[in-house]
């Protein structure tokens, strides 16, 4: 599932969504569920989670921080439209680029979400998503290999 904040696009009954290309500043939520309530499992206990959260927020390709966590996600799914239903989030900041602060430092979302199907929308925020996850961190240099000499 991929949320946008409010502004960044809207759309008409039957058109597509605006992609990530078509936008400036974007606000972005991914949520992962992983499986569904089997009956008897009880929503109460804070630990009852069965999705991944990652919170996305893109000023620029340059300044970005993203917020993960787990959080309770129930869909209702209906041909093209679903509800879902968040509950027990605990959002930490887990990545920061660029010149932009972490105003949250820790967040909890919940609420019913009404969602439409978007599919090339939401493959071009994965495709952005990815590239943002896989920048490869700062590496030092490690001891040399056997039988080379440091200079």
């Amino acid at each position: 599932v991929i949320l946008l904040a409010d502004g960044a696009g809207k759309s008409t009954v039957g058109q597509p969504l605006p992609t990530q290309a078509q936008q400036s500043v974007r606000q972005v939520i991914h949520i992962r569920v992983l499986w569904q309530k089997p009956g008897g499992v009880r929503l109460d206990n804070p630990s009852a989670t069965n999705a991944m959260i990652d919170w996305h927020v893109i000023a620029s390709p340059r300044d970005r921080l993203t917020y993960s966590g787990s959080c309770w996600a129930y869909a209702d799914v209906d041909g093209d439209e679903a509800e879902l239903d968040i509950r027990n989030t605990t959002l930490s900041i887990s990545q920061v680029e660029g010149a932009i602060d972490d105003p949250l430092k820790r967040a909890s979302v919940s609420g019913k979400i009404t969602l439409r199907r978007a599919d090339a929308t939401v493959k071009s925020y994965l495709t952005e998503l990815s590239a943002f996850r896989s920048v490869p961190p700062a590496t030092t240099p490690g001891p040399p290999a056997r039988g080379e000499s440091t200079p």
